[in-house]
């Protein structure tokens, strides 16, 4: 479900280049070695009791640059956006299965709040 309803389609590229001039959003990229190897979205959304938080809606790393600071570095970079936004939180998705995603994002305190369940018909 999350594939039809909630991921980034094709072209990514030409929308992640929208977001780079919307003042809502903040789009990192990861470097290693001088090498861009992933790249993290957040953005600023308005809670129904009317304050700001941050979504972290992408976050990711090629495969063989995981595991040496990269993905920390982009959260810190998405942390850091958040609070000068004066968001009171930051919240982002992970997807059932996804240990390490789930692991990451609890190192930096996030806890689970949501499980959204689907069946095909």
């Amino acid at each position: 479900m999350w594939s039809v309803t909630a991921a980034r389609i094709e072209p990514i590229e030409e929308k992640l280049k929208l977001e780079l001039d919307d003042d809502a959003k903040s789009v990192v990229v990861g470097e290693y070695e001088g090498a861009i190897v992933g790249y993290a979205v957040c953005e600023l959304v308005i809670a129904s009791d009317g304050r700001p938080f941050v979504r972290v809606t992408d976050l990711f790393t090629l495969e063989g640059a995981r595991h040496v600071g990269v993905g920390e570095a982009m959260m810190d970079s998405c942390i850091e956006w958040a609070r000068a936004h004066g968001a009171f939180a930051i919240d982002a998705a992970v997807l059932p299965g996804t240990r390490d995603a789930k692991n990451f994002f609890e190192g930096f305190g996030l806890t689970a709040r949501l499980l959204t369940v689907s069946k095909d018909l």
